[in-house]
């Protein structure tokens, strides 16, 4: 692996087709999430709660979340599972 910089490994990068199945996999990621954290208060504001109760009621998931992927990177690192 180069630590240089050379225009050539843009263009090697460009005309690989791994990186754009590594985009379409990333976008296919961050599309529903995005979708998910934008809507969910609407969602739930449409259920019957007040709008700053919406706001509120949609961080309950989102800190899951946040202790599931903490809780996890943990784990991988005291067990050394990494996945290459």
């Amino acid at each position: 692996m180069s630590t240089s910089f050379h225009a050539r490994y843009v263009w090697q990068a460009l005309r690989d087709i791994h990186t754009y199945f590594q985009v379409g996999i990333y976008m296919g990621l961050l599309i529903p999430v995005y979708a998910i954290s934008l809507f969910m208060p609407t969602i739930v504001q449409q259920m019957g709660f007040s709008a700053a109760n919406a706001q509120l009621l949609t961080v309950p998931p989102f800190f899951c979340g946040c202790l599931a992927t903490i809780i996890s990177a943990s784990l991988l690192l005291v067990y050394s599972c990494w996945v290459y």
